[in-house]
């Protein structure tokens, strides 16, 4: 009934909605958000403009799309690692070793 503007307004209220749990989580555990989310949202937005960088200089195609999206990923990899590689591999063997017990 509401098509594709009726998406994007339910899409915005689920992601604002999510910031109640963050605030709760906060208030009772004591988490540090910024602290956890900086590394990450840095190398997002360098992807994100690289991205948008070669998208402005080739035709859109699905072949395109797809080159994009691996030079997306080419990028956001390497520099994850360079960023916060210790605390990635701290997290990757916590949750190995959660699942191997």
């Amino acid at each position: 009934k509401f098509g594709f503007i009726g998406m994007g307004f339910s899409s915005a209220l689920i992601s604002f909605t999510s910031i109640i749990p963050i605030i709760l989580a906060k208030r009772i555990i004591g988490v540090n958000f910024l602290a956890n989310i900086w590394q990450p949202l840095v190398v997002s937005i360098v992807m994100a403009v690289s991205v948008y960088a070669f998208s402005n200089l080739i035709p859109e195609s699905w072949p395109v799309i797809l080159t994009l999206v691996v030079i997306g990923v080419l990028i956001y990899t390497p520099l994850i690692f360079i960023i916060s590689g210790s605390k990635l591999r701290s997290d990757l063997k916590g949750v190995i070793n959660a699942f191997s017990n």
